[in-house]
């Protein structure tokens, strides 16, 4: 299976890699609005955050969190703690069918635990640009370095650069994950639907604008497990009953996407559905790619080959975020 490339901004990854900043000291520096752009943007440098203010909008990056840890449009805070890395999903039935919880183990930690080991920040064509590259735990050669570009509007674009692997299995998800406040329970994309769907289940689907609620999102079977993915995504918003929330946009191509009330993991650890509990935030999903669920039987049959994410393959992914 080959996962989606990206044609914009993809070169902020091999500028910025090998530079490194001195930033122990605090510095702000304003960027003037050119003949297209109607306002300026403000960026100020600290010791442990970044910020970039314009207006009613402000963006915040975190040295400590490696990454984009808020997100404002005047007084609304809608992203509170950085997106994290995921390689992993909720296996189904058929995964555990075929053994792929404990072929694909080493996945489950891959970005939850990945440790940042270089950062930069620069300001590239009147933009400014974060960079951080993790190290995966367990792979002596697997990195992922994430760039983002602050635009205007409050908009952020993120290119995410996973260098492959040789010699592991196959990825179960490739992607970024955001932890959102609960009241942000409405959601609206276009793309496949409306019913949940797999890049080797989508053949009863129609691209289309589709909405619906997060608790309705999540798929009651028995044993709770990976659902409510959605193929060939161009836009997914996602808002509070005031329709304050956020857009995410594909850049480089479609994405995949799910919006539940759980995290992977939170489903992952459940045996029966009551046992998760309420749910005390909106869980968003972006990915570039996820294999297959298979299914030709549940005791043993793998995934076909061209639904398979192969972990030796560099994936490159833009999307961006922004408030609306």
């Amino acid at each position: 299976m080959i996962c989606a490339n990206t044609n914009s901004n993809s070169n902020t990854n091999s500028n910025t890699n090998n530079n490194t900043n001195n930033d122990s000291n605090n510095d702000e520096k304003t960027i003037q609005a050119s003949t297209n752009q109607k306002t300026s943007l403000r960026v100020a440098k600290g010791d442990v955050n970044i910020g970039v203010f314009e207006e009613a909008y402000q963006i915040m990056f975190s040295k400590a969190e490696a990454g984009l840890v808020s997100l404002k449009k005047e007084k609304i805070e809608f992203i509170t703690r950085a997106p994290k890395l995921t390689f992993f999903r909720a296996y189904t039935d058929n995964d555990k069918g075929a053994g792929y919880p404990f072929l694909c183990a080493k996945w489950m930690s891959a970005g939850k635990y990945a440790r940042g080991i270089a950062q930069t920040f620069e300001i590239i064509n009147e933009e400014p640009v974060f960079e951080q590259t993790f190290q995966l735990p367990g792979f002596d050669d697997g990195k992922v370095v994430v760039t983002y570009v602050a635009k205007r509007d409050g908009k952020v674009q993120i290119t995410l650069c996973f260098s492959g692997v040789e010699g592991e299995s196959h990825l179960p998800a490739f992607g970024m994950e955001f932890k959102l406040k609960k009241e942000f329970s409405k959601v609206e994309y276009y793309g496949n639907g409306p019913e949940e769907n797999y890049c080797d289940r989508q053949s009863g689907v129609k691209l289309g604008r589709y909405q619906m609620e997060v608790k309705d999102s999540l798929s009651h079977y028995l044993v709770p497990q990976e659902c409510g993915n959605h193929t060939g995504v161009r836009y997914l918003s996602v808002c509070n009953e005031k329709n304050e929330g956020l857009r995410f946009e594909s850049v480089s191509s479609p994405f995949e996407m799910s919006v539940l009330p759980y995290s992977a993991m939170e489903l992952e650890e459940a045996m029966h559905e009551y046992e998760l509990g309420e749910s005390n935030y909106t869980w968003v999903r972006i990915l570039a790619c996820q294999t297959g669920v298979g299914g030709d039987d549940s005791w043993g049959a793998p995934v076909h080959d061209e639904y398979l994410v192969k972990s030796n393959q560099k994936i490159v992914y833009t999307f961006s975020v922004q408030p609306v």
